[in-house]
Parts: C-alpha cells; sequence; structure tokens
C-alpha cells in the first residue's frame, strides 16, 4: 500500500477534479487539495522524485507527431496546478477546428434550453485534440512491488475509497477499467477517463487521449502512445 497514492490521487483527484469541470478554479483548488491530503493519508508512504524529465518535457513535437496528425499545428502545453503529480496536456487545433467551434456553441445553447426542460444534453466535441500525461513521483524497487501497487490502486479505483473533505466523510468516484495487455507489466483502460494507466518495473504513468475518431480510436493511440513510453521512460 506504500506506493499506492501514485495512481489513487491521479485517477480519483486529478483525473476526477478535471473531467468533471464543473467547480470554480478556487474551489476545485480547494477541493482538491483536500482529497489528495486524504488519499496520501490513508496511503502512507513518501514520494521520491522518480525523473527530472517534466511530463511537458517528454510529450514533444517528435513524440507527438510520430503518435498523432499533428502537421503543420502549433503544440500547446499546459502542466497541471492542482495535480499531486507532475502532469501535462499538449493541444493542437483540429483540422476542422473553426466548424467544430461553431458547431460547440449551437449545441451549448441547445443545452441551456434542454437542462431547462429536463432534457438530455448533448456531448459538446472540443476543436482541439487533448493528450496528457501524467508521471508518478515515486520509484519502485522490483516488478513485484509495481504490479502489486497497480492492483491495488486498480481495485480502490473501480470500488472507491471512503475519505473526509471539509469535515464530512465522502465517497470517491468509481469508475469501470478494461486490462490492457502489451503494454508495461501492467495497463488498464478507463473509458470515462479516456485515460490509460500503466506500471513498469520501476513506476506508473497515466496517458489520456481526447482526438478525433471516438473512443476506441482514443484507446487505440493510448496504447500505442503508451508502449513507446513505457520502453523509453
Amino acid at each position: 500500500m506504500k506506493q499506492l497514492k501514485t495512481l489513487i490521487a491521479i485517477s480519483l483527484v486529478s483525473m476526477v477534479v478535471s473531467a468533471c469541470g464543473q467547480a470554480s478554479d478556487s474551489s476545485e483548488k480547494s477541493t482538491e487539495g483536500r482529497i489528495s491530503d486524504q488519499v496520501a493519508d490513508a496511503t502512507g508512504g513518501e514520494a521520491r522524485p522518480a525523473s527530472d524529465a517534466t511530463p511537458c518535457e517528454v510529450l514533444s513535437d517528435e513524440l507527438l507527431a510520430r503518435h498523432f496528425e499533428v502537421g503543420g499545428a502549433e503544440i500547446k502545453r499546459t502542466p497541471s496546478k492542482y495535480s499531486p503529480h507532475p502532469m501535462c496536456t499538449a493541444t493542437w487545433p483540429k483540422p476542422n477546428a473553426a466548424e467544430l467551434e461553431a458547431k460547440a456553441e449551437e449545441v451549448r445553447a441547445e443545452n441551456i434550453q434542454k437542462r431547462i426542460l429536463g432534457q438530455d444534453v448533448e456531448p459538446v466535441e472540443s476543436p482541439n485534440n487533448k493528450v496528457s500525461l501524467t508521471l508518478g513521483k515515486d520509484r519502485f524497487g522490483n516488478r513485484s512491488d509495481a504490479v502489486s501497487s497497480f492492483d491495488s490502486a486498480m481495485r480502490v479505483l473501480s470500488e472507491g475509497m471512503t475519505i473526509e473533505v471539509n469535515g464530512e466523510k465522502t465517497k470517491t468516484p468509481t469508475y469501470e477499467y478494461e486490462p490492457v495487455t502489451g503494454v508495461g507489466e501492467k495497463a488498464a483502460w478507463v473509458p470515462r477517463l479516456h485515460q490509460l494507466s500503466v506500471a513498469t518495473s520501476s513506476r506508473i504513468f497515466h496517458v489520456s487521449v481526447n482526438v478525433s475518431g471516438g473512443p476506441d480510436a482514443d484507446m487505440a493511440k493510448a496504447r500505442e502512445l503508451a508502449r513507446d513510453l513505457a520502453e523509453s521512460l
């Protein structure tokens, strides 16, 4: 359990908060910070830097161009201010970005009316491709420790855990995951987060992919990218 906070903090804190996207920046920071502290306290252990390389440095132009259709688009990299582990999100516009932006405005307007009427709202497709990488701060001494911690973290991810936030006990969100073979020592895809979590013999990292093509295409791209990262990190 010593290294368990590596995956839980990312999956149940950083990714969940950003995926929900309903809170303001100030409330997001406060809530995430408190949950992160509770998860760390519950799982124990002290983090040690795994590498001097930052996620933004790892997500280089060369790496992204090798796995995605970037073309001549400018890639913007944004490190997370709130993630308890080093995290970076790379974005670049889709070829039909202008069209998607116009469509998004229409959908947002329609969704306002649907909310008033109590109807289900339509998803809004982003005009940008997005790839995120989170590097666990901890190093594992051997493969057994890494895989054991990964398995425990996946169990907590699917079952949730009770934590205390603002003096009240609450249960973290739960997410289903799918085992993925052929990547690192062990890997799992979390469909709702478009996230692939990977355990190597010495660390855990997470890749989130949201590009054109739908969930299946995102998983395939995340797997290719993660396989590359597992060999180089």
